[in-house]
């Protein structure tokens, strides 16, 4: 038993962290190398009070939790079906108890990251005694742990198609097949294909807003909150770009169709609408009437059409990233003081109008700058 779990580790654990060691190490730069190391504790500690304190900002890390334990079965099933691993199926001659073990044991170190995080979490909550979210946590940690050990063993065990599981799964597989219109296109795009950004903005831009809604909310500040909410819109400015990059490195021949420019915008502009959704939700939960309600819609809006401006800046600049990123810095000064003056409604449609007028005066002329050596 020692013998094949040590074998698992070198065939299975091992090459899953070598081949993912550019995320972790994002990762680890994310959280830990992008803050003064002075602040580092006290940074932590207020994001994981926000967590306990909001049952959103909790239910938000989960689904981060969830992405990283498919990531894991994925990894686990790939390496199962792979041409070169027919030897793993030997392991179905071990009884189905041992063979739980295993896996339990090698779920356990692939889940290790997060597992190490949340055991941290569970220390800060039982000594603030939030009881409720230490029990939600190890309940949360059960399921994806057991998530992996059942992925794994209902693949190595996948001619037993008597279990209930693998029928059900069968079943599930039927609705997998899901027809989407033209304004649902980019989002398939970026939840099918950049779906890992996707996450990581959203965790890092809920995360901002916490601090301001949640961690502060006693001592609401709204110069913090202008900072952090330009923040959030910057960190989506990548997922704007993969947006624009897909739609004109593979539908640039949508010109020569009858789809005018206002289409093309009206495109843009609700996948921006869903996408923001995350943000305008948990906005409007964990306010506590820090600003009025008018207010976050029209946050909302705004920062609506602050992608929308950086998707006109994009066909404006030929897709150029030095150009766009230095224009997204003059866009994060300018709506700093946009925000200060008070008047969101006017805000919201000059920005809006302004982005409308560079979109179509650019749509139809774009082309793309040659790469210089």
């Amino acid at each position: 038993m020692i013998a094949i779990f040590q074998f698992l580790i070198k065939t299975w654990v091992r090459p899953f962290y070598a081949i993912n060691a550019g995320f972790f190490l994002f990762a680890f730069f994310f959280f830990f190398g992008m803050v003064n190391g002075s602040q580092l504790i006290s940074y932590h500690l207020s994001l994981m009070q926000s967590m306990l304190q909001s049952p959103v900002m909790l239910a938000v890390v989960c689904v981060g939790w969830l992405w990283y334990a498919i990531k894991c079965l994925n990894f686990c099933g790939n390496s199962i079906t792979a041409a070169d691993s027919n030897y793993i199926f030997a392991l179905k001659a071990l009884p189905a108890l041992r063979q739980w073990l295993l896996f339990a044991g090698i779920a356990i170190c692939l889940y290790l990251p997060v597992l190490a995080y949340v055991l941290v979490l569970l220390k800060v909550a039982l000594q603030q005694h939030y009881y409720i979210p230490a029990t939600q946590l190890v309940l949360v940690q059960v399921i994806l742990l057991g998530l992996i050990m059942a992925g794994i063993f209902f693949s190595i065990n996948q001619n037993n198609r008597h279990l209930l599981a693998a029928k059900l799964w069968q079943g599930l597989s039927r609705f997998t097949n899901i027809r989407i219109g033209l304004y649902g296109f980019l989002l398939a795009f970026v939840l099918q294909q950049r779906k890992q950004s996707f996450a990581m903005v959203k965790i890092f831009s809920l995360l901002l807003l916490s601090v301001s809604l949640v961690r502060n909310a006693d001592n609401f500040d709204e110069d913090l909150f202008g900072i952090l909410f330009q923040l959030v819109l910057v960190t989506h400015a990548v997922l704007v770009f993969y947006l624009f990059e897909f739609w004109e490195n593979y539908f640039s021949f949508s010109r020569n169709l009858p789809l005018a420019a206002v289409k093309a915008a009206l495109l843009y502009v609700f996948t921006y609408m869903v996408l923001l959704l995350p943000e305008a939700g948990f906005m409007l939960i964990n306010n506590q009437g820090n600003l009025p309600v008018a207010s976050m819609l029209f946050l909302y809006g705004i920062a609506i059409a602050m992608l929308f401006l950086y998707t006109a800046i994009l066909y404006a600049t030929g897709g150029n990233i030095s150009r766009y990123t230095n224009l997204l810095l003059a866009g994060f000064i300018m709506i700093f003081f946009v925000l200060k003056t008070g008047y969101l409604l006017g805000s919201m449609l000059g920005i809006a109008g302004i982005a409308a007028l560079i979109f179509l005066a650019h749509y139809y002329s774009y082309e793309k700058e040659p790469v210089k050596d």
